[in-house]
């Protein structure tokens, strides 16, 4: 059976760009209908909110402490704009004096996870499962208590929960010590840290276990009191706390509830460390995401596009169908807004050379075409440097409008573009991630209703 939808803008991708490109359609008055087909880049991510960080390029050591924060968010964007003419920041017209706004308008939609930043507008300085610092403007509320930065006093415990598939509390404890003694602070620059083991609530077994079912399990009153326990003995002994350091792995949508409890029992802060994939607060930051889609009356429609029918240069039909059944659904809109994203959600293919398989929009690096060659001419030779294949996508001018190979024309009317199908940045090494998603995703979704009331 072949369902059919006709809509006003119809949004590809469920990331957080896609998510934001909907709602920002929908409270334009727009019937919207988004598509996706399920895990994406979102959901695989550290679960903060990059915007941008700049040191002026100073490297850790004499000049430069590793937990200092760099340039307030805002100013790093402006920074990364004029250093990178083919990013995001620098080609999306308005695009740094929305940040707020998005950022803001993000925190409605994900209000699940309780997204916070500092009040100064300057990163905050986060430790990871890999025992390093990452500066990020925003984090969910079950992870802002673990930010260290300058300035803090007392003993940094961090818990080791054994079993768990990341976010070894001793490797954690030792790297970061040891990475924050490289900058101007010495091998003391943290202070004292310590390890405490949650012991007795995962065992052997649990290690094989998907970490997001386990994570679901840990948040119980039992455990909480054993982590009570743990902390106040640690107190006892080594002095007072500046923070209380979890691995990330406390639950879904609702776990900040559960870390604020615990803060509250303790008085002292404490928070998740940031994740690497598979990621706990990735699939909390999606599924509030998602809540938040569907309250804001956004279609959702849980299925792959197959193919589109293209005519005269516009998106007539797109074809739809989900994982799951045999129906097939013909979406006919008006616009459409590209948030496949890259490599990980297959936004953008890599077969002998690049390419985007939906709509066969030309793709860029930076500012160099690149539909046509060998993808090895564009991969270092060394994996600790630049990837310049990060950096391939979609080119969008200043209305986030997908451009032509020449550059000299919209490719395909009624079509726009977000997040990290775009050209011009690599997300994972510019420290422009989630931010940059959410506020071209905003941008996106407005354009493509101002372009229907043309």
């Amino acid at each position: 059976m072949t369902r059919q939808h006709v809509v006003d803008v119809c949004v590809v991708g469920g990331g957080a760009a896609g998510t934001m490109a909907a709602v920002a359609a929908k409270r334009a008055g727009a019937r919207v209908t988004l598509v996706r087909r399920g895990d994406g880049a979102t959901q695989q991510s550290s679960g903060a909110v990059d915007v941008a960080e700049d040191h002026g390029g100073r490297p850790l050591g004499p000049r430069r402490h590793a937990l200092e924060g760099g340039l307030p968010y805002l100013d790093a964007a402006r920074s990364v704009a004029h250093a990178y003419p083919a990013h995001p920041y620098a080609r999306a017209e308005g695009c740094l004096e929305a940040i707020p706004e998005a950022l803001r308008m993000l925190g409605e939609v994900a209000r699940g996870v309780a997204l916070v930043g500092r009040e100064d507008g300057n990163n905050l300085v986060m430790p990871t499962t890999l025992g390093t610092f990452k500066r990020t403007a925003w984090v969910q509320g079950s992870m802002v208590g673990a930010s260290l930065g300058r300035g803090r006093t007392g003993v940094t415990l961090v818990v080791h929960v054994p079993h768990l598939a990341q976010g070894d509390g001793h490797v954690v404890a030792a790297t970061l010590q040891h990475v924050a003694g490289l900058g101007d602070g010495g091998r003391d620059a943290l202070g004292q840290v310590e390890v405490v083991t949650l012991s007795a609530v995962t065992s052997q077994e649990d290690a094989l276990m998907p970490v997001w079912h386990l994570a679901g399990r840990l948040l119980s009153d039992a455990v909480k009191n054993a982590l009570v326990d743990v902390v106040m003995d640690a107190s006892r002994r080594f002095g007072p706390v500046a923070a209380v350091v979890l691995p990330p792995a406390f639950g879904g949508v609702g776990s900040a509830a559960w870390v604020t409890e615990v803060s509250a029992a303790l008085g002292m802060p404490v928070g998740e460390m940031l994740s690497a994939p598979a990621s706990v607060p990735g699939l909390r930051l999606q599924n509030a995401l998602d809540e938040g889609a569907a309250r804001e009356g956004v279609d959702i429609l849980d299925a792959q596009v197959t193919h589109a029918r293209v005519e005269k240069g516009r998106v007539i039909q797109l074809h739809a169908r989900p994982a799951a059944g045999v129906d097939e659904h013909l979406i006919k809109p008006r616009a459409v807004v590209m948030c496949t994203g890259k490599y990980l959600s297959g936004g953008i293919r890599r077969d002998g050379t690049f390419v985007e398989p939906l709509l066969n929009l030309p793709l860029f690096l930076d500012n160099v075409p690149v539909s046509a060659g060998f993808i090895g001419a564009h991969v270092a030779e060394r994996p600790e440097d630049p990837q310049p294949f990060m950096r391939v996508g979609v080119l969008t001018d200043g209305e986030m409008r997908p451009l032509d190979h020449g550059q000299a024309a919209p490719a395909l009317t009624g079509v726009f573009a977000a997040g990290s199908l775009l050209a011009g940045y690599d997300p994972g090494r510019m420290g422009t991630g989630l931010g940059l998603a959410a506020v071209t995703g905003m941008l996106a979704g407005r354009a493509a209703v101002a372009f229907l009331a043309r």
